[in-house]
């Protein structure tokens, strides 16, 4: 029986910081590795196209992924492939990826011109009801003022007590209503100031560089674990053959 205890763990440790070259070693070299075939395997051309689809909530066709992808799925030669991503509120981004650039550039050029029409269409059909809407407000605003004036007119000396109860009722929900529709002006009111009219805001075309940064990232994990199992079993065969050399 020992009488030493032993502390594996600590033991793994101090062998895996004696065998620090094999940890980074192998996880550079596979991240290399899986940078290079990406980078022989890349072909074509990348464009990108950007849009900011302006400060209304306009419909949902004109800021969503698969609604946009659906829109120009018939629209988009075969020879480029074509995809859409919202990106954050209000902004979205067209890429089209194929093997000639002069395709890439005709597709993203219908893609601009096409989707910017949309949006201004769509920014304008908003624009066009908030106005409706906020015009609607005020009418309705000046009417239950002028309704409330007449309330206030009223000779309360007059009523009977059962009148004063309803005219008082009657005067609380028109100031309620009154302050609703204030809201809602208010509310309509600001949209229209800041209101931003949709823009294209970004456009390229370079090389298609394909996914290289997320290959090298998992070639550099894949050999970081694979180090570890490496020197996991490197450590347990010089354990046992210590082991075998003392017995």
């Amino acid at each position: 029986m020992e009488n030493e205890k032993r502390f594996v763990f600590y033991e793994y440790l101090l062998f895996f910081w004696q065998k620090k070259w094999v940890l980074l070693l192998l996880p550079i070299i596979l991240a290399a590795a899986a940078a290079l075939v990406s980078l022989m395997n890349v072909k074509g051309y990348e464009g990108k196209v950007n849009f900011y689809t302006s400060s209304l909530n306009i419909n949902d066709e004109l800021t969503d992924n698969e609604l946009i992808e659906n829109m120009y799925k018939d629209k988009i030669d075969d020879n480029v492939m074509f995809s859409a991503k919202v990106l954050r509120k209000s902004r979205v981004q067209f890429k089209v990826i194929g093997t000639n650039k002069d395709s890439v550039e005709k597709q993203l050029e219908f893609l601009r011109i096409d989707f910017s029409e949309r949006l201004v269409n769509a920014f304008n059909l908003r624009k066009n009801l908030t106005e409706k809407k906020l015009n609607n407000f005020t009418k309705q605003l000046t009417s239950n003022e002028n309704e409330k004036e007449k309330i206030n007119a009223i000779k309360w000396d007059q009523l009977t007590e059962s009148e004063k109860v309803d005219v008082a009722q009657a005067m609380t929900k028109r100031a309620d209503i009154i302050a609703e529709f204030t809201r809602d002006i208010n509310a309509n009111e600001k949209d229209l100031a800041l209101a931003e009219e949709p823009i294209v805001y970004g456009e390229s075309i370079e090389k298609n560089k394909g996914n290289v940064v997320g290959n090298t990232i998992v070639g550099f994990i894949s050999g970081l674990f694979l180090s570890i199992l490496i020197l996991m079993l490197w450590k347990y065969i010089t354990f046992a053959r210590e082991q075998g050399y003392n017995d």
